[in-house]
């Protein structure tokens, strides 16, 4: 259900006209996946970085399994973190949990960082409109700035 539930989400996003990568999209990338992974969440090549947020995810992230079980997961995370670390911040990276996906699954370093709970990929779900709108970079709002303003002042 997982890879069911990423596919439909990535579908919906590109139907909703986001650029969208993902590994479920290939056969076989020409350089292997190992390469594809360190390639695809370089700022040049993602804007954002959407780290579906499971029990398996957060098990390779985290290195909480056998040495030779999730390495490219292991690996992505290694990546991510770097970047963190290099940054000392996370404008890039976004932890969506799918339906009753458990929060302690979001990887540690994101804990602290906003997350969408995703039931339904619908623009009238808040929690979808509001991961489309980071993404597409349309928040709910925004902010004038002064020069914006033009004020009509009539003494009477």
């Amino acid at each position: 259900m997982r890879k069911r539930g990423v596919l439909e989400l990535a579908k919906t996003l590109i139907v909703g006209g986001l650029k969208v990568e993902l590994d479920q999209f290939l056969i076989r990338p020409p350089y292997g996946f190992e390469r594809w992974r360190t390639e695809r969440p370089r700022p040049e090549n993602s804007r954002f970085v959407l780290m579906i947020c499971t029990p398996e995810y957060y098990a390779g992230v985290e290195n909480l399994v056998a040495v030779d079980k999730r390495r490219g997961v292991f690996w992505e995370g290694a990546l991510i973190h770097n970047y963190l670390y290099k940054k000392k911040a996370n404008k890039r990276f976004i932890p969506p949990l799918l339906d009753d996906a458990d929060e302690d699954h979001v990887p540690d370093a994101f804990q602290q960082h906003r997350r969408y709970r995703l039931t339904v990929f619908d623009v009238s779900e808040s929690n979808y409109d509001d991961l489309y709108r980071e993404l597409a970079d349309q928040p709910a709002s925004r902010r004038r700035s002064p020069s914006e303003i033009s004020l009509d002042l009539a003494a009477s």
